[in-house]
C-alpha cells in the first residue's frame, strides 16, 4: 500500500509540475523579501522550506502574482490578505500544517488550480465555491469527512482530488461537475457510488481503489469516455455487465476485491490494454477475453482457475502475461497456448517459471 501511495503521490506532484511549465519562463522568486523589492514585477513566488513559519500578510502587495508556491512550511493558517491578489491564477499550498483556510480565498476570482494536500484542514471554507475559474483542486491526505455541496458549484471543474481522507458518501451531486474529467478517491471508506456517477460524461480516469466498495451501479457503464477505471482493494462480488459498454477503455484494474467470476461482456472492451484481476476468487476466465485485440498486460494471478480458454492466443498484441497461482494451484497450458507463448516472445511471470521454460522447451521434441 506504501508503494500505491508512493506512487501516487508522484502522479500529482507530475500533475501540478505539467501546470507550472506555463511559467517555466517567469523569473522566479524565491523569497518574500526579494520581492518587495519590485513587487510590480512579480508573477511567480516560490516559497519552501521548514524554515517558514507563516506567509506575511504583505503578500498583498504582489499585485500582478498569478502563480504562488508555499509548500513545506509549519505554517497553520495563511494570511486574509491572501485574497487581494486578483491576478493568481495558480496556487500550491500543500505540505503545510493549515488547519484552516481564510474564506478570503474565495476572493481570488481568477483561480485555476488550488493544491492543498497534506495539510490538517478538517474542512474548506464555502467561499471556495465561487472559484467559478477553478480546474484542478487537490484535497488529499487531510482529515476531511465529507464533500461539502459547494464544491458541485464549480463549474469548470475538470480535476478532484479527495484521496486519503475520511469520506464515507459520495453525493448524488457528484453528477452536477459535467466537465470533470479526472476524479480520485483512493484510500477512503465509501462502500457505495451513487447512480449520478453516471452523468460525468466526460470524465476520462478513475481512482477508486482502496475503499470499502461492494458493487457499482449498472451506471458506470454511461462513462463513455472514460479510459483509466482504477477498482483494486475493494470488496467488489461481480462486475456489472455494463463495464462492457466502456468502449474506449484502456485500463482496468480490479486486484484485491472478492470477484468470483468476470463478465462475458467484458469481451467488448476493444481498446482494452491493461487488465488485472489479481487476487480475487474467479473460477475461470471468459472465451470472450479472446477478443481483447488490443490487450498487452494481463496480470490475474492469485485466483481460483487452473485452465485459460483457448481463445487466449488470440491476444495478438499480448507482451506481459502474469498468472502466478494460490494454494500451490498450477495452471495447466495446452500446447496450443505454449506455442503461442514461445511464438509471440510473451513475458511470463508464474509460480513455476522453470516448470513454463521446461514445457516450451519440450516443444520442439
Amino acid at each position: 500500500m506504501k508503494k500505491v501511495f508512493a506512487v501516487f503521490s508522484l502522479l500529482i506532484m507530475a500533475n501540478c509540475c505539467i501546470s507550472a511549465q506555463n511559467y517555466s519562463n517567469y523569473k522566479e522568486y524565491n523569497s518574500l523579501e526579494d520581492a518587495l523589492k519590485e513587487p510590480e514585477n512579480v508573477k511567480k513566488l516560490v516559497l519552501r522550506g521548514e524554515m517558514l513559519k507563516d506567509l506575511s500578510p504583505e503578500i498583498k502587495r504582489l499585485k500582478n502574482l498569478e502563480f504562488l508556491s508555499f509548500r513545506g512550511s509549519s505554517a497553520t493558517t495563511l494570511p486574509p490578505e491572501i485574497g487581494e491578489l486578483s491576478k493568481l491564477k495558480y496556487l500550491y499550498i500543500d505540505s503545510n500544517r493549515l488547519l484552516t483556510l481564510p474564506k478570503e480565498i474565495g476572493e481570488l476570482s481568477n483561480l485555476e488550480i488550488l493544491t492543498c494536500y497534506f495539510n490538517q484542514l478538517q474542512n474548506l471554507p464555502a467561499e471556495l465555491g465561487q472559484l467559478k475559474k477553478l480546474r484542478e483542486l487537490y484535497a488529499s491526505s487531510n482529515s476531511l469527512p465529507a464533500i461539502p455541496d459547494f464544491i458541485f458549484s464549480l463549474e469548470s471543474l475538470e480535476q478532484l482530488d479527495w484521496s486519503s481522507n475520511r469520506l464515507t458518501v459520495l453525493p448524488e451531486k457528484i453528477g452536477n461537475l459535467k466537465k470533470l474529467k479526472r476524479l480520485t478517491l483512493m484510500t477512503n471508506k465509501l462502500t457505495s457510488l451513487p447512480t449520478s456517477i453516471g452523468e460525468l460524461k466526460s470524465l476520462k480516469r478513475a481512482f477508486l481503489n482502496q475503499n470499502q466498495l461492494t458493487q457499482l451501479p449498472e451506471e458506470i457503464g454511461e462513462l463513455k469516455r472514460l479510459i483509466i477505471l482504477y477498482l483494486g482493494e475493494n470488496q467488489l462480488s461481480y462486475l456489472p455487465a455494463e463495464i462492457g459498454k466502456l468502449n474506449d477503455l484502456k485500463e482496468l484494474e480490479c486486484d484485491l476485491n472478492q470477484l468470483k467470476a468476470i463478465p462475458k461482456e467484458i469481451g467488448n472492451l476493444k481498446n482494452l490494454e491493461v487488465l488485472s484481476i489479481v487476487g480475487n476468487q474467479i473460477e475461470s476466465i471468459p472465451r470472450e477475453i479472446g477478443n481483447l485485440e488490443n490487450l498487452t498486460y494481463f496480470k490475474c494471478g492469485y485466483n481460483n482457475f487452473t485452465t485459460f480458454p483457448q481463445e487466449i492466443i488470440k491476444l495478438k498484441k499480448l507482451f506481459s502475461f502474469e498468472f502466478t497461482n494460490a494454494d500451490d494451484k498450477r495452471i495447466h497450458l495446452t500446447k496450443k497456448q505454449l506455442i503461442f507463448i514461445r511464438d509471440n516472445n510473451i513475458r511470463v511471470e508464474s509460480d513455476d517459471e522453470k516448470w513454463i521454460d521446461k514445457e516450451l522447451k519440450n516443444l520442439d521434441n
